[in-house]
């Protein structure tokens, strides 16, 4: 039975929570340093609403907290080709984070696949007549683009499972990369098993 790629996406970051700081945002990483503790969100955030895919659900989400006092949310949505993003349901439980943990700061990072050289924008402008009443800005990282050059600065193992979604080579040639990197990565030989899959 073959996994849906949001399922395996959650389970992916769930084994590597560390990584998510580093690999999304590592400016922020080397501005505050590693956080003290990190906590994974419930993905349960909104009820049912009627026409919106997924409503309930988002893909992932992580508290970090710092010893001293400073506490970030950053939430992973992914889409495996860049047509399926959908920046409204981003900040719909960008927005739903936020209100239900009013003192965080939340950062949206969009994970796409598949965007072949193309630039997608990571934001949501909403305007009624003259007046702007929502503008929404998250985070893209371009598995194409961002994937292998994080990994090299990284050595993480959350990086080298994505690696093996890039379609750059024949998909043999790709998943003997992406095995080669866990095992250079770092834990990467601890969580093979649990990685593997």
């Amino acid at each position: 039975m073959r996994m849906r790629h949001d399922e395996a996406f959650k389970l992916l970051l769930s084994a590597c929570p560390g990584d998510i700081l580093p690999v999304f945002a590592p400016e922020l990483a080397a501005a505050i340093g590693s956080p003290g503790t990190i906590t994974v969100e419930s993905v349960e955030l909104l009820p049912r609403i009627p026409g919106m895919r997924r409503s309930r659900f988002l893909d992932f989400a992580v508290s970090l907290q710092w010893p001293g006092g400073q506490a970030v949310l950053i939430l992973t949505e992914h889409f495996s080709r860049p047509d399926g993003v959908d920046l409204r349901r981003v900040a719909l439980y960008t927005a739903a984070l936020m209100h239900r943990h009013p003192d965080r700061q939340v950062l949206p990072v969009v994970v796409v696949g598949q965007t072949r050289g193309r630039t997608l924008d990571g934001r949501l402008l909403g305007q009624v007549g003259g007046a702007t009443v929502l503008d929404f800005r998250c985070r893209i990282f371009h598995l194409d683009r961002d994937c292998l050059p994080a990994w090299d600065r990284t050595r993480s193992p959350l990086l080298a499972v994505l690696s093996a979604l890039l379609r750059d080579q024949p998909q043999v040639q790709v998943a003997y990369r992406a095995v080669q990197q866990l095992r250079h990565s770092r834990d990467g030989m601890r969580l093979m098993a649990v990685l593997l899959p």
